[in-house]
């Protein structure tokens, strides 16, 4: 695969394919692509066009991957187009480019991509990005906690320190044909009518992405030695609390139902979890039930949608406001603006990752 010009992933799918025929999100009205861009990211981003530019359309195809967000895009506008991403600390995002050019800027750093790259910007200050002409890409909203636990049940002890990527890196495909291959699956299958990522195995595409990224691209745990996962070298008794967690987590259960499931003492319970899980096993149960809540807010067609209190009883939580509480400190939306956009874009994310 050359590393300069356009890529035709239509050779690459089903000969024929138009990833855009078929947009969860079209329009040919610049004033109205601003206005969603800006109004769907909550203000992460905002796009310009330069004075009497051409503006032809819009067009994306988002889904859900896991916890992360896969967005396909296309913007067709001939003088170019400027997007400014806000800071956003949690946020890695990461840009495929399939057709055309930019100039990323953050603070000091000026780097131009085009397609053919694959770029991974930290989003710890404001960048801006000006495209050159009618552009495609396939961006990925990826958040740093998820790889920071990525690494630490991976590297135990090594991977538990703070996760550190360049602020912006510009890689060549044709060097990481591992990840470009997995990119091109998760593709491709957001193209299909029903697409077979979704629940279980849109989470394990989500797992092998991240790995693949952690060990792809230059970050401050690159070198360290990455080992089976966790799961498997953690004591009995840490794997049977966690068995018994992910079975019992619509319950009402406390650390005395866990010393019963692990036939193990509380302090060696705790130290397993410190050790081997970098958490507790309270704070483990508490993200369970968060995904549960998640998943049913997510995945609940727009006319069997139970109310977010429903969700919260169901899913083990006997204070309503305290899950309201966890649930926007872990996803950073609350469960009603997750109900909302799932209605909305029928249990797909907003278009968030369009520059």
């Amino acid at each position: 695969m050359a590393a300069s010009g356009d890529i035709d992933l239509a050779s690459s799918g089903r000969p024929g394919w138009n990833p855009f025929s078929k947009p969860h999100f079209v329009t040919s009205d610049y004033r109205i692509a601003q206005d969603h861009l800006e109004k769907s990211s909550k203000g992460l981003f905002q796009l310009s066009i330069p004075h009497n530019g051409l503006f032809h359309q819009y067009s994306s195809k988002a889904r859900l991957l896991g916890e992360s967000r896969v967005t396909v895009v296309n913007i067709d506008s001939e003088a170019g187009y400027r997007i400014d991403m806000n800071a956003d600390p949690d946020l890695i995002y990461v840009q495929v480019l399939l057709k055309g050019s930019a100039l990323y800027r953050q603070s000091t750093t000026r780097i131009e991509a085009r397609s053919a790259q694959l770029v991974l910007q930290e989003a710890r200050a404001i960048t801006r990005k000006d495209w050159g002409g009618p552009t495609q890409l396939m961006a990925f909203r990826l958040s740093r906690r998820a790889l920071e636990r990525l690494a630490a049940r991976t590297m135990g002890a090594l991977g538990s320190r703070p996760l550190d990527f360049d602020t912006i890196q510009v890689i060549d495909l044709e060097r990481v044909p591992t990840l470009w291959h997995h990119i091109l699956m998760i593709y491709n299958d957001l193209l299909e009518p029903t697409p077979f990522l979704n629940g279980p195995s849109a989470e394990h595409a989500e797992q092998i992405l991240l790995h693949l990224l952690l060990q792809s691209i230059p970050n401050s745990h690159s070198g360290m030695q990455f080992s089976a996962p966790a799961q498997s070298a953690a004591p009995y008794y840490v794997r049977r609390v966690e068995d018994f967690i992910r079975n019992h987590a619509r319950e009402q259960i406390d650390i005395e139902d866990m010393i019963r499931a692990a036939g193990v003492s509380a302090r060696s319970i705790y130290l397993g979890f410190r050790r081997f899980r970098d958490t507790t096993p309270m704070s483990y149960l508490k993200e369970v039930r968060l995904n549960l809540a998640r998943r049913a807010l997510l995945e609940a067609p727009e006319n069997k949608a139970m109310p977010v209190t429903v969700i919260a009883l169901d899913c083990g939580y006997a204070n309503p406001s305290q899950f309201s509480r966890d649930y926007r400190n872990r996803f950073r939306e609350t469960p009603t603006e997750t109900a909302r956009r799932a209605s909305y874009f029928g249990a797909t994310p907003r278009d968030e990752t369009a520059g």
